[in-house]
């Protein structure tokens, strides 16, 4: 690409670098000029004037920022039409955006001409909604650049992706000791409703049931016997040890706990375990409340189907301080 200052009388077919005012027109960067343009810029006074001319291996561009946000998407994403070098990328369903880090910073590195920003990993995103954006820097690409991008993309599974909430039968098991107040337990079932339905699921079974691993494995069982895919328990109480009521109940229910703990707070006291094919999940007090917390994380990824595994939850620690609660006993300071 040529950039520099030339005469306004043979600008015509050029870009113009930067928005130039008339009294007539608002002349914007990046408009590629008509001979009428230059004829009126030369008629207020324009001499001379700063453009950008494409060479015959330059692409320009919105179409580098269109195959640029290609090689980007997988399933359940669309794309803008590009403009000013940019193409932006949306959810075309409700789900968890999926980004493969490494592809990410591989072509963020190609060249400074090309860059990608995004939404975070596993966000719960929304249909429509701004998941990403390509971006071109200068007013034209390489072909020798672009065709880097695509080799990556050829290569590499889908840079990003939406995986789509799934409708699960969903259990909930409300535990309760003999001096919980039945306002406590319908709080715990209207906050675990809501945020099923926000996120396309529903409460398909739920189960009252003392607060004893005795009642609550009674509970898991006839929940799994009942084909539920997740079975939420939340009791009176954090759990606080893998042989606290709830996990103790898991184990003799037949299940077994894959995880005590997760580095976000608040929501940090999560279990998480398995019967069959049932995911079972004890919920943190913290998620009567329906302000954000780490159950929620957690929640997303299994309605999308996603298996989670250890490395997946330590990496939950960058950025795991969340908001101070206002029923937290004892605040983080």
């Amino acid at each position: 690409m040529i950039f520099g200052d030339i005469s306004t009388s043979e600008a015509a077919d050029t870009i113009l670098a930067h928005t130039v005012r008339t009294d007539k027109t608002v002349f914007k960067k990046g408009r590629i000029l008509s001979l009428e343009d230059t004829e009126e810029l030369i008629a207020a006074g324009r001499k001379q004037i700063l453009v950008a001319q494409l060479e015959e291996n330059d692409v320009h561009e919105d179409e580098a920022a269109a195959v640029l946000a290609k090689s980007l998407t997988g399933e359940n994403i669309k794309l803008s039409p590009p403009f000013t070098g940019r193409c932006n990328l949306y959810a075309e369903t409700h789900g968890v955006l999926i980004a493969d880090s490494e592809s990410m910073m591989a072509a963020n590195l190609i060249d400074e001409s090309l860059t990608i920003a995004t939404l975070p990993q596993y966000r719960a995103v929304s249909p429509d909604e701004l998941i990403g954006t390509a971006k071109i820097i200068p007013f034209s690409v390489p072909k020798a650049t672009l065709k880097q991008i695509e080799e990556l993309s050829a290569t590499k599974k889908p840079i990003l992706q939406v995986k789509a909430f799934q409708p699960y039968t969903i259990g909930l098991i409300v535990s309760r000791l003999p001096n919980t107040k039945k306002s406590l337990l319908d709080k715990a079932a209207k906050a675990m409703k809501t945020r099923l339905k926000k996120l396309g699921n529903r409460v398909s079974m739920q189960i009252r049931c003392s607060h004893d691993q005795e009642s609550v494995a009674e509970a898991v069982k006839g929940m799994v016997d009942n084909h539920c895919d997740i079975i939420l328990v939340i009791g009176p109480s954090a759990t606080v040890d893998r042989r606290d009521v709830v996990p103790s109940g898991f184990c003799l229910a037949g299940g077994i706990i894959d995880l005590f703990g997760i580095p976000v707070d608040p929501g940090n006291l999560l279990l998480l375990g398995q019967l069959r094919e049932s995911k079972l999940v004890g919920v943190p007090g913290c998620a009567r409340s329906l302000a954000l917390n780490g159950f929620d994380f957690i929640l997303q990824r299994l309605l999308a189907g996603l298996e989670i595994s250890r490395e997946d939850i330590a990496q939950l620690g960058l950025g795991g301080l969340l908001k101070e609660t206002p029923n937290r006993p004892q605040p983080r300071e």
